[in-house]
């Protein structure tokens, strides 16, 4: 920690320095400022799970969550999923650029109603999905319908562009139900809506 509060990272490497006779009579220590390599690393990782457009998980990371999820054996999990009905007609008459924030507000609105614990992520385009460890049918429908209540607030004030989008959902109770055929599931019910 540098005086003026900065944090720095330091890589350092140290050898003893000996005589003919094998007696030590020194030490070395070269030391390096790494800072910039560590907060490209950091920016890395970040980019290697997250969307860069809406700051969520992405699918790469959604899917390798499912998977660590069906290892666990854990049991009742939720998973919801969300498509943003229009987009392809915002993007077309009002341009991309505010295709793109559409996005971002969905992301707002839907994030803002799940737990630190739930995966919350965009797994593609206008595709936004949602997993829920531990969680019955009841606490997905809960979730809906906050997710529905935020798109009803942001319409009362957000006018210009307002928000639509058609929910899914499905509940693994049995171990042996595989994680995709779950996503499926939650898929097929968010096309029937």
């Amino acid at each position: 920690v540098m005086p003026n509060g900065d944090i720095r990272w330091l890589y350092s490497t140290h050898r003893a320095i000996f005589n003919d006779n094998n007696i030590l009579i020194d030490y070395q220590s070269v030391g390096r400022d790494i800072t910039e390599r560590k907060i490209a690393e950091d920016q890395l990782r970040y980019l290697s799970s997250h969307d860069t457009l809406t700051g969520l998980y992405n699918r790469f990371y959604f899917e390798e969550q499912m998977k660590r999820v069906e290892k666990s054996n854990v049991a009742p999990v939720g998973l919801i999923m969300c498509d943003v009905d229009g987009l392809k007609l915002v993007n077309d008459t009002l341009g991309h650029d505010e295709g793109d924030e559409l996005l971002k507000s969905v992301a707002n609105v839907i994030s803002g109603c799940f737990r630190k614990d739930d995966i919350v992520a965009r797994v593609g385009g206008d595709e936004f999905a949602i997993l829920l460890p531990n969680s019955e049918r009841k606490i997905l429908e809960r979730a809906i319908m906050r997710i529905r209540e935020n798109v009803f607030n942001y319409n009362q004030v957000s006018p210009r562009v307002p928000l639509s989008i058609s929910i899914g959902c499905a509940v693994r109770y049995d171990l042996n139900k595989p994680m995709l055929e779950l996503f499926q599931e939650a898929d097929n019910n968010m096309y029937r809506e």
